[in-house]
């Protein structure tokens, strides 16, 4: 694991159920953390999120090393073919978690992986362009899967009429 990522293991739910969580983070930039009280008011549709997006880092930095090698004419096309074989489950996945955005730019990434003619440079150029999307829109999707519903118990415009 050449001491990248750290992981600890959280008290089970149930007896068959153990919960990983990673300790720090493989992205650049201050570590992503759930606020200390969301973890048990989110849905369990955002804990499912928050579980898939919790393995997308070390994918990411993956994903960034085979562009970079990539670039430097260091890849072969079984290499190609990996990474676009890894965009292509990572966008599957965030598709049936509901990640919209996450699952569009992992697409577009993932095309750009497998198609042919163009150039190599021109394919590098947006698949690096596409890192900072799915950067981007791995902190979007984060923030909207532990972000707590407000329920301050007032009544709606059709609450107050029945």
């Amino acid at each position: 694991m050449r001491g990248r990522m750290r992981w600890s293991v959280l008290r089970p739910l149930s007896p068959c159920i153990a919960l990983y969580r990673p300790v720090s983070y493989a992205l650049p930039g201050p570590p992503v953390t759930l606020p200390p009280m969301a973890a048990g008011k989110l849905s369990s549709a955002q804990q499912a999120q928050v579980a898939f997006l919790e393995t997308i880092p070390p994918k990411v930095e993956r994903i960034t090393r085979l562009v970079e090698e990539m670039g430097a004419l260091k890849a072969d096309d079984t290499q190609v073919r990996n990474l676009a074989r890894l965009l292509e489950s990572l966008k599957n996945e965030a598709q049936s978690y509901s990640l919209g955005s996450l699952a569009d730019s992992l697409g577009v990434m993932a095309m750009l992986a497998r198609r042919g003619g163009g150039g190599l440079q021109m394919r590098v150029r947006g698949l690096r362009e596409g890192l900072v999307s799915l950067r981007i829109n791995y902190e979007g999707a984060l923030r909207s899967a532990t972000r707590v519903a407000e329920d301050d118990g007032e009544t709606g415009p059709l609450d107050a009429e029945a």
